[in-house]
């Protein structure tokens, strides 16, 4: 029994540079990631905001009024009467079968004119 604890001593060491390996992996693609934050602020910076001129242009962004928006037109109203569509029967989805699927073997035919 004194050997017991080797094959764990060899999955705990595989397990330890997998870990090392992800940790230099992260601090790598951390580098990455700041790198590209610093672009993004240098490129884009975002408007302030302020507090004093609220209420000159608080729906002016918009062009709507806040509230509950209305529903669209276009669609009528759940209760209004109308013929109701038919719902479309159920068919089985198209899938593509060899040629041979239905074929039943004939028998050979003679050479020549057959009306």
């Amino acid at each position: 029994m004194a050997q017991a604890g080797a094959p764990h001593d060899a999955m705990l060491s595989r397990i330890l540079t997998i870990v090392s390996r992800m940790e230099a992996a992260l601090k790598k693609h951390a580098k990455r990631i700041e790198r590209i934050e610093k672009k993004i602020e240098e490129v884009y910076t975002p408007p302030e905001t302020s507090t004093d001129e609220d209420t000159s242009d608080s729906d002016a962004h918009t062009g709507t009024p806040p509230g509950p928006r209305p529903p669209p037109p276009s669609r009528p109203p759940p209760s209004s009467p109308g013929p109701s569509p038919r719902p479309r029967p159920w068919r089985r989805p198209w899938r593509r079968r060899s040629p041979w699927r239905h074929h039943v073997p004939q028998p050979p035919r003679k050479a020549g004119f057959h009306p």
